[in-house]
């Protein structure tokens, strides 16, 4: 299966290159400090939810409509925990920028490479 698709991919270096760009690199730096973010303010914006444990329900203080509780997940913990939090969505929105910048360069490298290319799919001669 391997080498039918490397045989039908004239330059799957190219295609490799643009799959690492938008997921691979999402996967490893992106996410991580979003999610992270995420469960640090849920954590926080939950702080004064009631839990009963004999209903097993979860009495919420208020919703995400109100601003009170964006106040409370944003601003929740002391100033440390709102640096951490500072410092996690400026690293979410350098990973963002950093992935456009990598998903272009894998673009712009796979248009120059296709268009400059004299390899076709399933020949026994070598393109160079």
């Amino acid at each position: 299966v391997a080498y039918i698709i490397g045989s039908a991919i004239p330059s799957i270096s190219t295609l490799v290159s643009i799959i690492g760009a938008f997921c691979i690199y999402n996967l490893s730096y992106t996410f991580p400090f979003m999610f992270l973010l995420a469960l640090m303010w849920r954590m926080d914006a939950g702080s004064l939810d009631a839990f009963d444990l004999v209903t097993m329900t979860v009495t919420k203080a208020d919703t995400y409509k109100n601003w009170s509780r964006w106040k409370r997940a944003i601003t929740s913990g002391g100033w440390k925990r709102t640096l951490a939090k500072v410092a996690l969505f400026l690293l979410s929105l350098a990973s963002l920028a950093n992935c456009g910048l990598c998903a272009y360069t894998a673009v712009e490298s796979a248009i120059e490479t296709y268009s400059n290319s004299v390899a076709s799919p399933f020949t026994c001669t070598a393109p160079v």
